[in-house]
């Protein structure tokens, strides 16, 4: 399932005064978060690892200032960008739908979570991918604490982990479980959507 921030009802994901993106961002290089590599959730990054991700590298030529009336004097530099944490607008949520027969309630349990960025390789914009994937349960202790607006009502916060238990958010799924592991889009009968 991807959650889009940029939708009308996730808006409130992106509120200035503290992003679900940023909040995350900061707990994951604090180390209070684990971020594992895969959805498998066996491996996991360090934090200096995690600082490398996203970060774009520019190789550019300057002009040489130990000589600056000669004009093809030039040296060789490289300007570092840093992640910005804000461009993160999709997130990837892996989920399980439980049907308890004893309650005869149908309800979903999210298992991790992953935000999705483009990935800058020698200037070229690549297709989306996830940075890292995060266990839900270890996420909750710092959402539960973490408040958010709430549209409904201005005088009462509701926090982030209340926002996504409650499903109060707006989807779309992008995989199933299936034998081959495919997303949707990877079936040969959606090849043309």
């Amino acid at each position: 399932r991807i959650i889009d921030v940029r939708q009308k009802a996730n808006k409130i994901l992106a509120w200035p005064r503290k992003s679900f993106s940023s909040v995350i961002y900061q707990n994951v290089m604090n180390g209070n978060i684990t971020p594992y590599r895969n959805d498998s959730l066996i491996s996991f990054y360090t934090p200096e690892e995690i600082s490398e991700i996203g970060v774009v590298k520019e190789d550019l030529q300057v002009q040489d200032m130990a000589f600056p009336d000669d004009p093809y004097a030039t040296k060789d530099t490289t300007i570092v960008t840093p992640f910005d944490p804000e461009k993160v607008v999709k997130w990837k949520i892996m989920e399980d739908w439980i049907f308890d027969k004893k309650h005869s309630v149908f309800f979903a349990r999210i298992i991790a979570i992953s935000p999705l960025y483009k990935p800058r390789i020698g200037g070229v914009e690549l297709p989306e991918a996830s940075m890292y994937w995060l266990k839900w349960n270890d996420c909750r202790p710092i959402l539960v604490n973490t408040e958010l607006f709430n549209r409904k009502n201005d005088a009462a916060r509701i926090s982030i982990d209340h926002f996504f238990e409650k499903r109060m958010f707006a989807s779309y799924i992008v995989k199933q479980s299936n034998e081959f592991d495919y997303e949707i889009k990877d079936f040969p009968e959606w090849k043309d959507d």
